[in-house]
């Protein structure tokens, strides 16, 4: 076993957790609408539904402060300090935008061969699990804001998506890295002239999905 997966596998195995914990509420209120298609109103007790806890929230955000000090602030396979070390420490994609193909195409090459190859492992590594612990963080905060709230059902239907949109985006930009250092030396001009603003796309939002709840919760929160 390589030390990826010593880092790895407990880490997914903890997205998993979080995962199944904050759908199981949604899941028991699915099957509790099928089965009253079948029950007649008269005899239908559906109990209320189950709501997103603040200890949930909190697990998540623990979660997603471990993974930051790993991916982020310790020397790990395939982290940020790894892919900046084998770069010379130029900095990456989503922490300085690049605007132009030229732009881009000359910061691959500057990163060398070795650079180019730990960067390709990390957007398909750490640079996954580390924005799946964050979606995991802001979507329980979403969904625990959207069940203390007074919203209506479509403006509550939005504040839940942002972080899914978010993440989407996210894993765009990871795909279009990707896919520049696979065709390096050959330049990919579409991509290249639409990464930077991509990032600044999947920034916008993820700013979003953070401040929108706190306002909202702000705004509308109900009386309990």
């Amino acid at each position: 076993m390589t030390a990826e997966h010593i880092i790895f596998i407990p880490i997914i195995l903890l997205i998993g957790f979080i995962t199944g914990a904050m759908s199981t509420p949604y899941i028991a209120t699915l099957r509790q609408k099928l089965q009253s298609a079948r029950i007649p109103k008269q005899s239908l007790h559906v109990p209320q539904t189950p709501k997103v806890s603040l200890k949930l929230v909190l697990a998540t955000l623990g979660a997603f402060i471990i993974v930051f000090i790993g991916s982020h602030l310790i020397l790990l396979p395939y982290g940020v300090l790894a892919v900046k070390g084998a770069n010379g420490g130029l900095a990456l994609f989503d922490q300085a935008p690049s605007f132009t193909a030229m732009e881009v195409y000359q910061r691959l090459l500057d990163f060398g061969q070795q650079g180019r190859h730990v960067y390709q492992r990390f957007v398909f590594t750490t640079d996954i699990i580390f924005p799946l612990t964050f979606l995991s963080l802001l979507a329980s905060l979403a969904f625990f804001v959207k069940e203390r709230s007074t919203l209506v059902k479509g403006l509550g239907r939005v504040l839940v998506l942002l972080p899914f949109i978010w993440f989407s985006t996210d894993m765009f930009e990871n795909l279009m890295i990707f896919t520049l250092i696979s065709q390096f030396p050959n330049p990919t001009n579409v991509i290249g002239g639409i990464i930077g603003f991509v990032t600044m796309l999947k920034f916008i939002l993820l700013l979003s999905s953070l401040i929108v709840p706190f306002v909202v919760f702000g705004l509308f929160r109900t009386k309990q």
